[in-house]
């Protein structure tokens, strides 16, 4: 039989009363239970499992677990699905599989989505109310870190949370100015805003990093940086990395539910009405619309109706602005 199986004796341990043949992987044997080859004492590694025999009553403890283990996963090798498809792509000629990917899974949304933490103010008798910037909707609500009892907005909590982490390492602005900080991926244990983080993006990751696809280089303006999702991490333009997503989503056979292309501008988003479908940005974006205008949305400035985005107006808590008013307003802050 294959030597990847190794036959496992009583050997008095409680609850054990038949052998039992088992699988046994000795890399991750050792890992899950954190035993050396020395603990194991008399236990025989080989390269293609481990065997155990004769093992002295004072290791009764270690071949216990070792044997709990060994059938936890036993078990579960039984019931495990399919181990999932990998795309994979070293050159232009290499046919992508046409059938979709079985890791990217879709957890269906709840048609009416709850606001996080809506339900902890309600019940309390708050008025959801940001008790900052007076605005009424939000992605979640969360203590004023203040006024422990008054609730804030997603947005205001992480002004205040920013407050907490000093300055800026770029531009040496006080967090509680920003609308945000992270950590600075080229400066370790340093904090940087988020207008700077979005900056940081463009540089390049080292001095000499090229885009593995075309080749182009920091000189050449490139964008932004990221991680090829098919070949080893490499690193990859902005522009060649949507090219890279799009070979994932043809691959996969994915179309958007509602106007029926195989092509999107940019990225493919989850469509609402119909779980696990996909739709383009083109439609998602005229859904948002069509949402803002049967509520009746406006804008605080201007007065239209139509816009590709709403934003939360700074100047008029709890109104509406369009992305035209909220650019021209950023502009103005930026000449300010």
């Amino acid at each position: 039989r294959a030597s990847g199986y190794a036959t496992m004796a009583c050997v008095g341990v409680v609850g054990v009363h038949a052998p039992a043949r088992v699988r046994v992987d000795a890399n991750r044997d050792r890992r899950a239970l954190g035993m050396t080859r020395a603990k194991l004492g008399d236990a025989r590694v080989r390269s293609s499992g481990v065997g155990i025999s004769g093992i002295a009553s004072r290791e009764n403890n270690e071949l216990r677990k070792l044997f709990d283990a060994t059938r936890r996963r036993e078990r579960a090798f039984q019931v495990k699905r399919e181990p999932p498809r990998r795309v994979m792509a070293s050159s232009d000629e290499q046919e992508l599989s046409k059938e979709p990917s079985a890791r990217r899974s879709y957890v269906p949304r709840k048609e009416n989505p709850e606001v996080v933490m809506e339900a902890y103010w309600i019940e309390r008798g708050v008025e959801l109310v940001c008790s900052e910037c007076e605005a009424t909707e939000t992605s979640r609500w969360v203590e004023n870190r203040e006024r422990p009892d008054e609730p804030v907005c997603a947005a205001c909590y992480a002004r205040q949370l920013a407050a907490t982490r000093g300055k800026c390492c770029k531009c040496g602005k006080d967090g509680k100015d920003t609308s945000g900080m992270r950590k600075s991926k080229h400066k370790e244990g340093e904090w940087i805003c988020t207008r700077c983080a979005l900056r940081e993006l463009r540089e390049p990751p080292f001095d000499g990093c090229t885009c593995d696809a075309c080749g182009k280089g920091a000189s050449d303006a490139v964008g932004v940086w990221h991680r090829s999702k098919l070949k080893n991490r490499v690193w990859l333009c902005g522009k060649c990395y949507v090219k890279e997503r799009f070979m994932i989503a043809e691959a996969e056979g994915t179309k958007c539910v509602e106007c029926g292309t195989d092509t999107t501008t940019r990225v493919w988003l989850n469509s609402k009405l119909v779980p696990g479908a996909k739709i383009c940005q083109a439609c998602h974006r005229n859904a948002k619309i069509s949402e803002a205008k049967a509520a009746g949305v406006t804008c605080g400035e201007c007065g239209t109706d139509t816009t590709v985005k709403w934003h939360n107006s700074k100047l008029d808590p709890g109104a509406k602005i369009c992305y035209t008013c909220y650019r021209k307003a950023k502009i103005s802050e930026a000449k300010a």
